[in-house]
């Protein structure tokens, strides 16, 4: 099986969007194949920028992660809102996954709103071609993932 390299670019701190060019660059010259990059870092009004950035570099723009109050049903129209703009996004500049992280599941109750909230995220995702992953953190594992 042939394996890819990818970096998340969190790892950059808060100046993303102000490195973003130089951060692909370096990707680039150091061998990793690809990237996963958090939306709030892009300029989502100029998705031909990144595509030229990525096509030149040889990077593929592989992942853009998505923050969100996902299990909270009164901000769900709100998160989805969100989730389109980056969809629309993500599919313009050419990445291939969207992806969310855990958030604090303490109730069954919040769990299967945050559920719910997947599925109409995955839905959309399906729309634009664009595949949907669950990024989760090792404190939503613990008590042996009972909530989850």
């Amino acid at each position: 099986m042939e394996h890819s390299l990818g970096a998340q670019t969190i790892v950059w701190g808060d100046s993303i969007r102000q490195q973003y060019d130089s951060i692909v660059r370096f990707l680039a010259k150091v061998g990793y194949e690809g990237v996963e990059t958090g939306m709030r870092h892009f300029d989502p009004a100029n998705p031909s920028k990144y595509r030229e950035l990525f096509r030149e570099t040889g990077v593929k723009p592989l992942a853009v992660h998505v923050g969100g109050k996902f299990w909270d049903p009164s901000q769900a129209e709100e998160e989805l809102r969100k989730i389109h703009e980056a969809l629309l996004f993500a599919s313009q500049v050419g990445f291939s996954y969207l992806v969310t992280s855990g958030n604090p599941q303490e109730t069954p109750e919040s769990a299967r709103a945050a559920a719910e909230t997947y599925a109409r995220i995955g839905a959309q995702c399906r729309s634009k071609g664009v595949r949907f992953a669950y990024h989760n953190h090792n404190w939503e594992l613990k008590e042996d993932a009972r909530i989850l």
